[in-house]
């Protein structure tokens, strides 16, 4: 079977390659721009993958360029002036080497995935860095106007695989954001605005790092006002600056104006969001907090002995089924604690594992609305949350008559705390 770098060899024979700034080598096709210029030089190098509704794919092999000014787009739509149809965009950067940076010095964002479009990395290797401190990333997220998205915009989707190498996000990461039209048009008014548009982050090994010892943003936020996002982690390391899970506006109204007519309307703009955190993952964050939310919010973790198991780290405060700062209705449903046993472990009576710390550890509106996991071999038993001496948030099993008599107690049948 070829090597990947051997099928990229052959693919470099027939494909136009370029050189600028400090050597770079990199592997184009379809509809991709280094510099976006009209005067031909490199000192406003903007990178541009599958935009305008093109699809391009780009590999990078190695050598170093920082864009500057401008928006990084990976996978970008577009109307079509002829026809006034909507046009996808696809793009795809695959990272195997060097450094590159989407976005080094300007205050622009990046996007991947973007205005009825799906972008998409693969890095493994080298050094990519995306976004500024001061501007947001987006994995996923529509165009918007006047905080909802235009009546052209449909589906936009976002994925990043990161297998080796190092990805620094330095902007406020959005995984998954905002709602999306589920029949968007160029001409008159479209309906169903309650897709979500799809982030999605899986890391298997390398490092990720958003912290802000290296310029990141101050928050990574997992589905953001009405998106979908999912953060896997099964090896590797992983910095994270404030951590949000499932962060949503709750209803919204929007007012669309569109071909002189205007529309005032109401949607309900509930995130869903994973965290996916495998047991040989080492993950850190600062503040973490795993939110309510009419849509699902989990937190699923692995379990496979009393020393191997997932877990997070925080230097700041946990905080489990917190209040969503922009909620404005009723009825959210607290999050959920998804327990997967692996390499054949069998749970039993008196079980313990700390799946996370923190400098505070709280539990607020119940904590998880449930705990999903394999049955445990006697049905006396049941798992249980508790937070120990105020910084661990503790897993357990415990006999079933605690979870009996804790479900007369305001809800809190899967939570208690240590007295």
């Amino acid at each position: 079977m070829r090597t990947l770098s051997t099928l990229l060899i052959l693919a470099a024979m027939a494909a136009f390659v370029s050189t600028v700034q400090a050597q770079p080598s990199w592997v184009g096709t379809g509809g991709y721009a280094i510099d976006d210029s009209t005067d031909g030089d490199l000192t406003d190098d903007r990178i541009r993958i599958g935009y305008s509704g093109r699809i391009g794919a780009v590999t990078w092999i190695s050598g170093s360029l920082q864009c500057v000014p401008g928006n990084g787009e990976i996978g970008t739509g577009a109307i079509d002036s002829l026809t006034l149809q909507i046009k996808r965009g696809w793009g795809s950067l695959i990272m195997l080497g060097g450094n590159l940076d989407l976005n080094g010095t300007a205050a622009a964002h990046v996007y991947i995935g973007r205005e009825n479009a799906t972008g998409y990395i693969a890095q493994t290797g080298g050094t990519l860095r995306m976004g500024c401190s001061t501007k947001e990333t987006f994995v996923g997220a529509p165009r918007t106007s006047g905080g909802f998205p235009p009546a052209n915009n449909g589906l936009s989707e976002g994925y990043i695989e990161l297998k080796d190498g190092l990805l620094n996000m330095r902007g406020y990461t959005r995984v998954g954001a905002y709602n999306y039209w589920k029949n968007p048009v160029t001409s008159g008014f479209p309906s169903d605005p309650t897709g979500k548009c799809i982030g999605v982050i899986t890391q298997t090994g390398g490092t990720l790092d958003a912290s802000m010892a290296t310029g990141g943003g101050l928050q990574f936020m997992l589905g953001w006002n009405g998106g979908s996002g999912t953060l896997n982690v099964s090896g590797g390391v992983t910095k994270l600056p404030d951590l949000y899970v499932g962060l949503g506006a709750g209803n919204y109204t929007y007012t669309l104006t569109y071909q002189g007519n205007t529309v005032i309307n109401t949607v309900s703009r509930d995130s869903e969001a994973l965290l996916k955190i495998g047991k040989d993952a080492n993950i850190t964050a600062n503040n973490f907090q795993l939110c309510e939310s009419k849509a699902r919010v989990a937190m699923e973790i692995e379990l496979a002995s009393l020393t191997d198991f997932s877990q997070i780290n925080c230097t700041g405060a946990v905080d489990i089924g917190a209040d969503a700062p922009y909620h404005t209705d009723p009825g959210v449903v607290e999050p959920v604690l998804k327990v997967n046993l692996v390499s054949g472990f069998v749970p039993t009576l008196g079980d313990e594992w700390i799946i996370a710390t923190g400098s505070t550890v709280s539990i607020a509106n119940g904590g998880f609305s449930a705990i999903e996991a394999p049955a445990l071999s006697d049905p006396a038993w049941s798992y249980q949350v508790r937070v120990d001496d105020g910084n661990k948030l503790v897993l357990a099993v415990v006999p079933e008559p605690a979870t009996l008599a804790l479900l007369g107690l305001g809800g809190l049948a899967l939570i208690r705390r240590r007295r």
